[in-house]
């Protein structure tokens, strides 16, 4: 049992200091929690040679993890959400030949993907990244992709539940087709309500992405002074938001559907809608993954893969090891 294992193993290892230990385990978080042992992984075995690989110890990547993934072999998406959130459980419907992998937040995703991709112990897999749009720009996201790293189309996805495409098929299933374009409505008008809040938002994370990756280095106290200066003269609020507004509100006066799910923050609407289908609000999301999962919605899984980053395969390229 997981709650005594490894206290009794220890206490048997203490009682024993004449000997040497060696365990063969598949319990990543058995392995993890001996950090003074040496951890040798077994790579390959072809039925009469086995490839062993002692592995690297890493103040980058956490050895649980990195234990986990070694064991598997399946190209890696690292995500946001928690396990057990839908997030998890859309990505894994969505990518059923990948190791979908949690990391919480955007920034953990970040910086995992970063790390694991430049690791030599994960050769054998390739690994990407996917976070949400948020308030990102295009330059922004654009920076990430070198390290294998995209986002959705959508701002957040929860906007994936919304997209037109995803609504239709839904509303097929449901014989309710007519509700699509009252959800649609009800989602431009809400934006339409919330733009200039969002336009503040949107102008926040800007100057914050410039403040945290423009260089203000210098070979003297003046010239670092005067690039400090020179980047607080281009952040002028005032006009970043007029300009973000002035964009918003002509992707609402050209009733731009798509483009609203690319800008609209807001967790919450996609768990509205579902009284338009004559579903609990609070079951619209759970409802339309069970579609998904039992492949009874023709059509829904292409309408959400229209809507994923088009540089990770639906169905990866094999791996050395799976060849």
């Amino acid at each position: 049992h997981r709650s005594i294992m490894h206290p009794l193993w220890l206490a048997l290892e203490r009682c024993r200091p004449d000997c040497l230990f060696i365990y063969i385990t598949h319990d990543t978080d058995f392995a993890a929690l001996h950090n003074s042992s040496d951890k040798i992984w077994i790579q390959s075995y072809d039925g009469q040679n086995w490839q062993l690989k002692n592995l690297e110890k890493s103040d980058e990547l956490p050895e649980e993890l990195l234990l986990e993934l070694l064991g598997n072999r399946r190209n890696v998406i690292f995500v946001e959400g928690e396990k057990g959130s839908y997030d998890i459980r859309l990505y894994s419907l969505l990518y059923p030949d990948y190791y979908i992998v949690p990391c919480g937040s955007c920034e953990q995703v970040i910086s995992r993907t970063k790390a694991f991709g430049k690791s030599t112990q994960l050769h054998h897999c390739k690994v990407y990244g996917i976070i949400d749009r948020d308030y990102r720009t295009d330059s922004e996201l654009l920076t990430y992709k070198s390290d294998s790293i995209f986002s959705i189309k959508v701002a957040e996805l929860e906007n994936l539940f919304l997209a037109e495409e995803v609504l239709k098929c839904v509303g097929e299933h449901l014989g309710c087709k007519s509700a699509v374009t009252d959800i649609k409505d009800q989602v431009m008008k809400r934006f339409s309500q919330a733009k200039t809040e969002q336009a503040r938002l949107k102008v926040i994370a800007d100057i914050k992405y410039k403040l945290s990756t423009t260089d203000i280095s210098g070979t003297s106290d003046q010239e670092i002074d005067n690039r400090i200066q020179n980047l607080v003269n281009n952040l002028d609020f005032n006009s970043m938001k007029q300009e973000t507004l002035a964009e918003y509100e002509d992707i609402i006066r050209n009733s731009d559907y798509y483009e609203v799910l690319a800008k609209y923050n807001n967790k919450k609407m996609s768990q509205s809608i579902g009284h338009y289908f004559s579903l609990q609000d609070k079951d619209y999301i759970a409802s339309v993954l069970n579609f998904l999962e039992k492949d009874v919605c023709n059509g829904l899984r292409g309408a959400f893969i229209k809507y994923l980053p088009e540089d990770i395969p639906t169905t990866p390229v094999k791996t050395s090891i799976d060849k």
